[in-house]
């Protein structure tokens, strides 16, 4: 933070103005880093005989699992949630992630590397001019072959 104060003001005043440079950075601490929520064929549902098994099953495991008086709604919440999603992965099984990185290749990578080294070397150097205008340079000379790989390779 940079604050600087004002003196001279002819408002007569007995106050001074103060001028404040304030640099913002985005907290990495609440970032959650780990295994990514797996999606279920929901497709399989349109079948009735798979939505009736999924139903039936759901039921029956909801029917053995034992309700304690003490239970409040966040645990009877989690083990709803937990034999729903059991039982979507057991009778409808998980989807497989599309690879949606083709388009990203050798000729790609060298501009892209000499981009986020742009890039770092301008956060170093806390932003003068000539580092982001050149960090700009060589985003604009990557993004042209960015975009025709991936109009390319869809």
């Amino acid at each position: 933070m940079d604050v600087s104060s004002c003196l001279g003001a002819t408002i007569d005043s007995d106050h001074f103005f103060s001028i404040d440079h304030l640099r913002t950075r985005v907290s990495n601490v609440k970032k959650v880093t780990g295994k990514r929520t797996s999606k279920y064929i929901v497709s399989k549902l349109i079948s009735s005989e798979v939505a009736k098994q999924y139903r039936q099953q759901i039921e029956e495991k909801l029917n053995r699992t034992t309700l304690n008086e003490q239970d409040n709604g966040e645990k009877l919440w989690k083990r709803c949630k937990t034999v729903i999603n059991s039982m979507a992965e057991e009778v409808l099984g998980i989807m497989e992630m599309a690879n949606k990185g083709t388009w990203f290749d050798a000729e790609c990578q060298p501009a892209t590397v000499d981009k986020n080294k742009e890039f770092k070397k301008m956060q170093e150097g806390h932003g003068t001019r000539s580092l982001i205008e050149e960090y700009k340079d060589k985003r604009r000379k990557g993004k042209p072959i960015h975009k025709r790989k991936k109009k390319k390779n869809g």
